[in-house]
């Protein structure tokens, strides 16, 4: 699920939501690369039988939203 937000600033970020196994092959690489740590502890209470969430935002233009 994503929403996307403006903010009184005129910033606009999007927010995604979702499972751990299927946000992570969506993250860019070089963030995933930096993040690795949040991904295993996810994958690890996957395991154990835990239900996980991934929360990640995107800063979006201007153009790109229009």
């Amino acid at each position: 699920m994503s929403v996307i937000v403006k903010d009184h600033y005129g910033q606009i970020t999007l927010y995604t939501k979702g499972a751990d196994s299927v946000i992570k092959p969506r993250v860019n690489t070089r963030i995933r690369n930096n993040n690795m740590e949040t991904f295993d502890f996810a994958n690890s209470y996957a395991k154990d039988g835990f239900r996980t969430l991934i929360l990640c935002k995107r800063y979006i233009e201007t153009q790109e939203y229009e």
